[in-house]
């Protein structure tokens, strides 16, 4: 087996006639580890000084392992800094369920070979932090073993999301939610078309992913502003981003952007994609002065009506687990930031401090009275208000948590 380290963004480009079908083939299908995610990403979101490592393992002249990697240096927290590696996608809180591709059956060696490449390259390396990976990857617990037999450290520390399994129809769907979130949702659906003319429309050509894209980076941005916060949207580089990705996603048929009108005015988008049955919710907007009609739940509960429609097994909100998805059904699975690091006295460091400064935070949240901790909180609150009135001069309302 041949493993060869790719490192020009020219070379990374001859691989993308055999990238999406290996995807599709390993253990590792998701739609973050595609092409069509991944290089937008590098093209957009990478950080000044990241350079490009992609590993690939060939048999012949068949591909048989990808490890989308990159290479940066960290602080090694007051001892200088530390040549990293970290997966493609891993920077801008828009990735989750990164991984290593590998043909089925074939992880402990293709792993290993990553592993003895890495080892023997010239560069070096002190630590990879190989972020949001999913625990039930078979690479998860291969490469903490394989990585110990050779001496590494590893740490590994949970990071949860959160799904729901979709049933074959929208009914036996509702019938899991609440009743009165059921009730209300059942609401929304029909009255927002009868009484105020709305209408969801899907974006299906690509003249039209301009203006929804816009309509939803604006929604939701002034929803964000109303809170003091920047909002995910604030940076150009990331709207160029998603528009690209969009592109990418809707000549594959991945996109599933759904809008929802009233009148002449779109009131809520959610951006959402479908790869191999499962949709990816990875952000919504919505026009808060409309709050007492609740657009973005009914946009949501019309995305996911459409996805049981359309056959989709399981509806994924991503990173997190929180009262607002676990009403739609949602329940915890797990990824995790795996970090593989040599034993220098550097890495160990670097390692360590990070868990000690979390262990006393903890200690100090468990001995501090409860009456301190709600003053705090009290405090935030009052700032957070703050902030929003600051913002009132834009139109907004305030935000409205409906999702």
């Amino acid at each position: 087996m041949d493993v060869e380290a790719i490192t020009t963004e020219d070379a990374w480009a001859a691989l993308e006639p055999a990238w999406n079908p290996l995807v599709e083939r390993s253990a590792s299908a998701t739609v973050f580890l595609t092409w069509e995610w991944l290089r937008p990403w590098w093209r957009h979101l990478r950080r000044a000084g990241d350079t490009l490592w992609v590993l690939a393992a060939r048999e012949g002249e068949r591909l048989v392992g990808l490890a989308p990697l990159y290479r940066s240096r960290v602080s090694a927290r007051g001892l200088g800094s530390l040549r990293r590696l970290g997966f493609v996608g891993d920077s801008s809180g828009d990735s989750e369920y990164l991984d290593f591709v590998v043909e089925p059956g074939r992880e402990a060696e293709v792993l290993g070979a990553f592993l003895d490449h890495i080892d023997r390259d010239a560069a070096g390396w002190d630590l990879a932090e190989l972020r949001r990976m999913p625990k039930s990857s078979p690479n998860f617990a291969l490469l903490r073993r394989l990585a110990a037999d050779r001496g590494c450290l590893v740490a590994a520390d949970d990071v949860p999301c959160s799904s729901v399994a979709l049933p074959g129809d929208w009914e036996s769907y509702l019938k899991g939610l609440q009743s009165r979130f059921r009730g209300k949702v059942r609401s929304l659906l029909r009255r927002l078309p009868a009484e105020h003319g709305g209408e969801f429309v899907p974006c299906a050509r690509s003249e039209e992913l301009g203006e929804r894209l816009e309509s939803l980076f604006e929604l939701h941005q002034r929803r964000w502003r109303a809170e003091g916060k920047t909002g995910s949207f604030g940076e150009p580089a990331r709207r160029r981003f998603y528009g690209e990705m969009a592109e990418g996603f809707l000549r594959r048929g991945w996109l599933r952007l759904w809008s929802l009108r009233l009148g002449e005015r779109w009131v809520a988008h959610e951006y959402s994609f479908e790869h191999l049955g499962r949709v990816y919710y990875l952000q919504q907007g919505f026009d808060a002065t409309c709050g007492k009609l609740s657009v973005g739940i009914a946009v949501k509960a019309h995305a996911i009506r459409e996805s049981i429609a359309g056959g989709a097994r399981e509806y994924d909100f991503l990173g997190g687990i929180a009262p607002h998805k676990e009403k739609w059904g949602a329940t915890p699975k797990w990824c995790a930031h795996l970090t593989l690091a040599r034993p220098t006295l550097r890495a160990r460091w670097s390692l360590w401090l990070p868990r000690a400064a979390e262990r006393a935070r903890a200690c100090g949240r468990a001995l501090t009275p409860r009456s301190l901790l709600r003053l705090k909180r009290g405090i935030q609150e009052r700032l957070r208000r703050r902030r929003a009135r600051r913002w009132a001069g834009d139109g907004t309302q305030g935000p409205h948590e409906q999702e």
